[in-house]
């Protein structure tokens, strides 16, 4: 396998963008299963107490707050930023975040709560301006889901201010629709259990946090039968999925008696299946763990890694899809 630079790594893997939307009288006619919203949200917003006055220090503080206060040990892990962060749209369109109130830039300020093992939540306005009369999204939808993806927001919430003559249900499904286009590489994580045998399964929720050190996350629900197992682990390997290994990632996300058989991989240094024809592999030590609700959020330490020059598998709009997702079009997975 050919090494690779880390950074080189981390661009194979997608920043997920978690969207939550509450739209007050809206039925819901089915359920989507995709885990998100079982619980809700729990967590911080500073419009109350701070209205307009908010700013990257606040921000920070709160954060610090939520953990030496036990709120995060409690369940609550949103950081939200109400009205007013935002100040104009640059030239081609793009939001503009308050260069004095936030100086250090949003990604940034993402990777700071993150880095607390809590999540970031921003507001924005699906009408011409938001309340407080800054830059709402009406026609920037996609725009502003992939800003705010790139700057490695969690959560959003939309206003409906300056929205007169607009559908609440078609404006809403317009961001809803946007942020469906986002797609993340699929992964299968993997590492010994404490008798000797492999555990792995199945992640999206995967992402790249730091490059200097090399840090990665991904969480595990706290019920998984594997939680244990990689709480104990001092070291676990990362398989980023190639077009052609959806039966993989269909089979380490089902129940199976032993995921592992018939499949085959090398042990690496971190003693874990590095599995044969996968487009990246990362070999990490178990940093650090985090409970956030309802899951386990795993910060982890990349010790080596390789790479190959293949298309990778692909998760986007709720199914899988064989890397032609980059090439215009069209080819659709199940």
């Amino acid at each position: 396998m050919p090494s690779c630079k880390l950074n080189l790594c981390a661009t194979l893997i997608s920043t997920s963008l978690v969207f939550t939307l509450l739209l007050a009288g809206a039925q819901t006619n089915a359920l989507v299963g995709n885990g998100l919203a079982r619980t809700p949200p729990m967590g911080w917003n500073s419009w109350n107490k701070f209205a307009c006055n908010v700013s990257e220090q606040l921000i920070k503080e709160i954060a610090d707050a939520m953990v030496a206060s036990g709120m995060k040990k409690a369940g609550y892990q949103y950081v939200n930023i109400d009205d007013c962060w935002q100040v104009s749209r640059d030239s081609a369109g793009n939001i503009v975040a308050d260069p004095i109130r936030f100086p250090g830039g949003m990604k940034a300020l993402a990777d700071y709560v993150h880095a607390k093992g809590l999540k970031l939540g921003i507001y924005t306005d699906a009408g011409t301006m938001t309340c407080e009369k800054r830059p709402g999204s009406l026609d920037h939808e996609l725009q502003d889901a992939k800003t705010y993806a790139a700057w490695g927001v969690d959560y959003v919430k939309i206003d409906w201010c300056h929205t007169e003559g607009l559908d609440p249900q078609k404006q809403y499904a317009k961001f809803r629709d946007a942020l469906a286009q986002f797609a993340t590489g699929v992964t299968i994580i993997a590492a010994r259990g404490h008798e000797g045998d492999f555990v792995g399964f199945t992640a999206t929720s995967f992402n790249s946090v730091s490059l200097d050190p090399p840090l990665i996350i991904w969480s595990l629900g706290r019920r998984s039968r594997s939680l244990a197992a990689f709480e104990n682990a001092t070291r676990y390997a990362v398989n980023v999925l190639a077009h052609d290994q959806v039966d993989l990632a269909r089979r380490f996300s089902r129940p199976h008696a032993d995921r592992f058989a018939g499949v085959p991989y090398q042990l690496g240094d971190a003693a874990a299946p590095l599995i044969d024809g996968c487009v990246a592999w990362l070999e990490c030590r178990n940093h650090s763990r985090h409970p956030v609700g309802d899951h386990m959020l795993f910060v982890g330490e990349v010790e080596t890694c390789a790479c190959r020059p293949l298309p990778p598998l692909v998760w986007h709009d709720g199914r899988f899809h064989a890397g032609a997702l980059w090439a215009g079009g069209a080819k659709r997975g199940s």
